[in-house]
Protein backbone atom coordinates (compact mmCIF):
# COMPACT_ATOMS: atom_id res chain seq x y z
CA UNK A 1 0.00 0.00 0.00
CA UNK A 2 1.59 3.42 -0.76
CA UNK A 3 1.88 5.43 1.98
CA UNK A 4 -0.09 9.07 2.87
CA UNK A 5 1.28 12.04 2.44
CA UNK A 6 0.88 12.72 5.91
CA UNK A 7 2.69 10.84 8.73
CA UNK A 8 -0.45 9.64 11.00
CA UNK A 9 -3.83 9.02 10.97
CA UNK A 10 -6.80 10.15 13.25
CA UNK A 11 -8.21 7.27 15.31
CA UNK A 12 -10.82 8.99 17.66
CA UNK A 13 -12.43 11.98 17.57
CA UNK A 14 -15.46 12.82 20.28
CA UNK A 15 -15.77 13.08 23.83
CA UNK A 16 -12.85 13.00 26.82
CA UNK A 17 -14.07 10.35 29.09
CA UNK A 18 -12.27 12.00 31.53
CA UNK A 19 -15.08 15.63 31.51
CA UNK A 20 -16.46 14.75 28.24
CA UNK A 21 -15.14 17.57 26.51
CA UNK A 22 -14.32 17.30 22.67
CA UNK A 23 -10.72 15.55 22.25
CA UNK A 24 -8.48 14.20 19.21
CA UNK A 25 -6.98 11.02 19.32
CA UNK A 26 -3.96 10.62 16.11
CA UNK A 27 -1.17 8.21 15.49
CA UNK A 28 2.21 8.93 13.87
CA UNK A 29 4.84 7.30 12.34
CA UNK A 30 3.18 5.77 9.59
CA UNK A 31 5.39 7.30 7.33
CA UNK A 32 8.89 8.53 8.77
CA UNK A 33 9.99 6.97 11.73
CA UNK A 34 10.31 7.70 15.23
CA UNK A 35 14.14 9.42 16.37
CA UNK A 36 13.19 9.22 20.15
CA UNK A 37 16.35 7.53 21.49
CA UNK A 38 14.99 5.77 24.75
CA UNK A 39 11.59 4.78 22.89
CA UNK A 40 12.85 3.44 19.91
CA UNK A 41 10.66 3.03 16.70
CA UNK A 42 7.09 2.70 18.08
CA UNK A 43 4.01 4.24 16.46
CA UNK A 44 3.27 7.58 19.12
CA UNK A 45 -0.42 8.15 19.71
CA UNK A 46 -1.22 11.77 20.93
CA UNK A 47 -4.39 12.61 22.47
CA UNK A 48 -5.15 16.47 22.27
CA UNK A 49 -7.60 19.01 23.22
CA UNK A 50 -9.66 19.74 19.93
CA UNK A 51 -9.09 23.83 21.20
CA UNK A 52 -7.01 25.45 22.48
CA UNK A 53 -3.46 25.04 21.18
CA UNK A 54 -2.08 22.57 23.72
CA UNK A 55 0.61 24.60 25.46
CA UNK A 56 -3.00 27.30 26.22
CA UNK A 57 -4.85 24.51 27.17
CA UNK A 58 -1.69 23.61 29.79
CA UNK A 59 -1.82 27.28 31.29
CA UNK A 60 -5.66 27.51 31.32
CA UNK A 61 -5.86 24.22 32.64
CA UNK A 62 -8.56 22.69 29.75
CA UNK A 63 -5.72 20.07 29.39
CA UNK A 64 -7.99 18.18 32.20
CA UNK A 65 -9.61 16.90 28.96
CA UNK A 66 -7.08 14.38 27.81
CA UNK A 67 -4.76 14.33 31.03
CA UNK A 68 -7.30 14.59 34.17
CA UNK A 69 -5.92 14.92 37.76
CA UNK A 70 -2.19 13.86 36.06
CA UNK A 71 0.29 15.34 38.89
CA UNK A 72 2.36 16.01 36.42
CA UNK A 73 0.25 18.16 35.23
CA UNK A 74 -0.37 20.51 38.47
CA UNK A 75 2.72 20.25 39.71
CA UNK A 76 4.57 21.13 36.40
CA UNK A 77 6.80 18.50 36.01
CA UNK A 78 5.35 16.78 32.98
CA UNK A 79 8.51 15.84 30.69
CA UNK A 80 6.21 16.53 27.29
CA UNK A 81 6.95 20.09 25.78
CA UNK A 82 3.94 20.49 24.37
CA UNK A 83 5.57 23.54 22.14
CA UNK A 84 7.20 21.24 19.93
CA UNK A 85 6.31 17.65 19.05
CA UNK A 86 2.79 18.06 20.81
CA UNK A 87 2.46 21.39 19.28
CA UNK A 88 3.45 20.25 15.52
CA UNK A 89 0.75 17.48 15.79
CA UNK A 90 -1.98 19.88 16.91
CA UNK A 91 -0.89 22.46 14.05
CA UNK A 92 -1.26 19.19 11.26
CA UNK A 93 -4.51 18.30 12.26
CA UNK A 94 -5.99 21.72 12.71
CA UNK A 95 -4.90 22.10 8.89
CA UNK A 96 -6.75 18.70 7.90
CA UNK A 97 -3.13 17.11 7.33
CA UNK A 98 -3.98 13.63 8.72
CA UNK A 99 -6.57 11.39 7.22
CA UNK A 100 -9.43 9.07 9.72
CA UNK A 101 -8.08 5.29 9.96
CA UNK A 102 -10.21 3.49 8.06
CA UNK A 103 -10.30 -0.34 6.59
CA UNK A 104 -7.84 0.22 4.00
CA UNK A 105 -5.13 2.53 5.74
CA UNK A 106 -4.92 0.35 9.16
CA UNK A 107 -2.79 -1.98 7.25
CA UNK A 108 0.00 0.98 7.65
CA UNK A 109 -0.22 -0.57 11.35
CA UNK A 110 0.71 -4.13 10.34
CA UNK A 111 4.32 -5.48 11.51
CA UNK A 112 4.60 -2.07 14.32
CA UNK A 113 4.91 -2.06 18.03
CA UNK A 114 2.52 1.27 19.20
CA UNK A 115 3.25 3.31 22.20
CA UNK A 116 -0.50 4.08 24.07
CA UNK A 117 -0.18 7.59 25.23
CA UNK A 118 2.93 9.24 24.05
CA UNK A 119 0.52 12.54 25.53
CA UNK A 120 -2.63 12.12 26.92
CA UNK A 121 -3.95 9.51 29.29
CA UNK A 122 -4.82 6.90 27.45
CA UNK A 123 -8.24 6.28 29.52
CA UNK A 124 -9.67 9.41 27.98
CA UNK A 125 -10.66 7.35 25.24
CA UNK A 126 -12.92 4.96 25.15
CA UNK A 127 -11.87 1.66 25.24
CA UNK A 128 -13.85 0.04 21.92
CA UNK A 129 -11.33 2.98 20.22
CA UNK A 130 -8.34 1.05 21.43
CA UNK A 131 -9.55 -1.82 19.92
CA UNK A 132 -8.78 -1.81 16.23
CA UNK A 133 -5.73 0.03 16.95
CA UNK A 134 -4.25 -2.59 19.64
CA UNK A 135 -5.03 -5.44 17.47
CA UNK A 136 -3.52 -4.24 13.96
CA UNK A 137 -0.18 -3.67 15.89
CA UNK A 138 2.43 -6.15 17.01
CA UNK A 139 2.57 -4.87 20.51
CA UNK A 140 2.09 -2.20 22.40
CA UNK A 141 3.44 -0.23 25.77
CA UNK A 142 1.12 2.47 27.68
CA UNK A 143 0.79 4.04 31.23
CA UNK A 144 -1.89 5.73 33.24
CA UNK A 145 -2.29 8.04 35.87
CA UNK A 146 -6.15 7.44 36.07
CA UNK A 147 -5.32 3.82 37.06
CA UNK A 148 -7.93 4.55 40.74
CA UNK A 149 -10.93 5.89 38.84
CA UNK A 150 -10.59 4.41 35.26
CA UNK A 151 -12.19 1.64 33.33
CA UNK A 152 -10.50 -1.35 34.89
CA UNK A 153 -10.16 -2.91 31.05
CA UNK A 154 -7.23 -0.78 30.76
CA UNK A 155 -4.84 -2.84 32.67
CA UNK A 156 -5.12 -5.57 30.39
CA UNK A 157 -2.92 -3.01 28.12
CA UNK A 158 -1.41 -0.25 30.62
CA UNK A 159 1.03 0.24 33.70
CA UNK A 160 -0.36 2.20 36.56
CA UNK A 161 2.17 5.12 36.79
CA UNK A 162 2.34 5.44 40.25
CA UNK A 163 5.39 7.74 41.90
CA UNK A 164 5.82 6.52 45.70
CA UNK A 165 5.23 3.22 47.19
CA UNK A 166 2.04 4.05 48.89
CA UNK A 167 0.26 4.62 45.29
CA UNK A 168 2.47 1.41 44.94
CA UNK A 169 0.26 -0.70 46.94
CA UNK A 170 -2.69 0.87 46.59
CA UNK A 171 -2.58 -0.16 42.69
CA UNK A 172 -1.33 -3.61 43.26
CA UNK A 173 -4.32 -4.44 45.13
CA UNK A 174 -6.42 -3.66 42.36
CA UNK A 175 -4.82 -5.67 39.73
CA UNK A 176 -2.39 -3.65 38.66
CA UNK A 177 1.66 -3.85 37.28
CA UNK A 178 2.71 -0.33 37.90
CA UNK A 179 5.31 1.70 36.87
CA UNK A 180 7.14 3.61 39.27
CA UNK A 181 9.24 6.74 39.44
CA UNK A 182 11.76 6.96 41.82
CA UNK A 183 14.26 9.13 43.49
CA UNK A 184 17.95 8.21 43.18
CA UNK A 185 18.67 6.11 46.23
CA UNK A 186 15.54 4.69 47.11
CA UNK A 187 14.88 0.90 47.42
CA UNK A 188 14.17 -0.85 44.48
CA UNK A 189 11.10 -3.39 45.42
CA UNK A 190 11.74 -7.18 44.95
CA UNK A 191 8.65 -7.12 42.48
CA UNK A 192 10.16 -4.54 40.22
CA UNK A 193 12.96 -4.65 37.89
CA UNK A 194 14.77 -1.08 36.60
CA UNK A 195 13.85 0.19 33.62
CA UNK A 196 16.15 -1.57 31.06
CA UNK A 197 15.61 1.23 28.28
CA UNK A 198 16.56 3.85 30.99
CA UNK A 199 20.10 1.98 31.14
CA UNK A 200 20.36 2.23 27.31
CA UNK A 201 20.65 -2.10 27.61
CA UNK A 202 17.77 -1.64 25.07
CA UNK A 203 14.41 0.28 24.09
CA UNK A 204 11.05 0.42 24.89
CA UNK A 205 10.34 -1.11 21.19
CA UNK A 206 12.44 -4.17 21.80
CA UNK A 207 11.54 -4.46 25.40
CA UNK A 208 7.83 -4.21 25.48
CA UNK A 209 7.54 -5.07 29.23
CA UNK A 210 5.14 -2.24 29.80
CA UNK A 211 2.18 -3.80 28.79
CA UNK A 212 -0.37 -3.88 31.64
CA UNK A 213 -1.23 -7.46 32.04
CA UNK A 214 -0.51 -8.56 28.71
CA UNK A 215 2.62 -9.88 30.21
CA UNK A 216 1.07 -10.39 33.79
CA UNK A 217 4.06 -12.74 35.00
CA UNK A 218 6.50 -10.33 34.52
CA UNK A 219 7.47 -7.93 37.06
CA UNK A 220 6.44 -4.31 37.90
CA UNK A 221 9.21 -1.34 36.90
CA UNK A 222 11.04 1.39 38.28
CA UNK A 223 13.14 3.68 36.98
CA UNK A 224 14.59 7.56 38.66
CA UNK A 225 12.97 10.50 37.67
CA UNK A 226 14.32 12.00 35.18
CA UNK A 227 14.51 14.90 32.40
CA UNK A 228 15.29 18.58 33.11
CA UNK A 229 16.50 19.96 36.16
CA UNK A 230 13.97 22.41 37.03
CA UNK A 231 11.33 19.06 36.54
CA UNK A 232 13.61 16.69 38.75
CA UNK A 233 13.36 20.02 41.45
CA UNK A 234 9.54 20.07 40.89
CA UNK A 235 9.08 16.21 41.44
CA UNK A 236 11.31 16.43 44.76
CA UNK A 237 8.97 18.94 46.25
CA UNK A 238 5.62 17.23 44.81
CA UNK A 239 7.32 14.35 47.24
CA UNK A 240 7.54 16.32 50.19
CA UNK A 241 3.81 17.49 49.43
CA UNK A 242 2.70 14.00 49.15
CA UNK A 243 5.20 11.99 51.55
CA UNK A 244 5.93 8.51 51.64
CA UNK A 245 4.17 5.95 53.69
Amino acid sequence: MALPKSNGLVFYRGPSQLDGKPIVAIITGVKRHSDNIKTGDLLQTWILPQSPFPTQARKDGTISSVCGNCKYQKFKMCYVNTKCGVGGVFKCWKSKGYPVLNKKNIKLLHRHNLRIGSFGDPTSIPMKSWQPVLSACKSSVGYTHQWSTCDQRFKNICMASVDNRKEYFQAKQKGWRTFRVRLPGEVVLKSEMICPASNHKTTCEKCLSCCGLKQAKRKSVVIVVHGEKWKIRNFRRFRKVKLEV
